[in-house]
């Protein structure tokens, strides 16, 4: 589904404002597909690189190294939940995606693959954060980074 004319969905268009807050004018079109899953979106994702193309070992220890955001050796949707369900602070996967690491390529000058976002991670995190940093404007990312000792990293 494309309900936006210039990127494709309101994700791609959410994505592009932040960006431009950085001055950053970036060109991010999204599609959007609704399955019948446990996560509130399966997301392709293709980043074009310039400079020093970075090997697929360099991006994927990247993901790893940033803050809410998990790697993954499953590539299904239930296996991934699976072990949130199992291992999570209360069942809960707080990360905001779930790269599935076996789908990261570098192809040319783009690296490329599948995420997952999670529900908990999208809405719970993500509402904690907007009032954190509403409370607190220069400290918020610290206070954030208390959340990081129930995430996983890895599923």
């Amino acid at each position: 589904k494309h309900s936006d004319d210039v990127c494709g969905t309101h994700h791609a268009r959410d994505v592009r404002r932040v960006f431009e807050t950085l001055g950053v004018q970036a060109p991010i079109i999204s599609s959007s597909l609704q399955i019948p899953t446990m996560l509130m979106h399966t997301l392709r994702f293709s980043f074009r690189v310039s400079g020093d193309i970075p090997s697929r070992e360099t991006v994927l220890e990247a993901f790893r190294e940033r803050a809410l955001l998990a790697t993954s050796e499953y590539q299904y949707a239930s296996e991934v939940f699976s072990a949130a369900r199992d291992q999570g602070f209360n069942g809960r996967l707080l990360e905001q995606t779930v790269v599935v690491a076996p789908t990261v390529a570098v192809i040319g000058d783009r690296i490329v693959g599948f995420c997952f976002t999670p529900q908990d991670g999208n809405s719970l995190l993500s509402s904690v954060a907007a009032i954190v940093e509403d409370i607190d404007p220069e400290g918020w990312w610290d206070r954030m980074a208390n959340f990081q000792k129930w995430q996983f990293g890895r599923v």
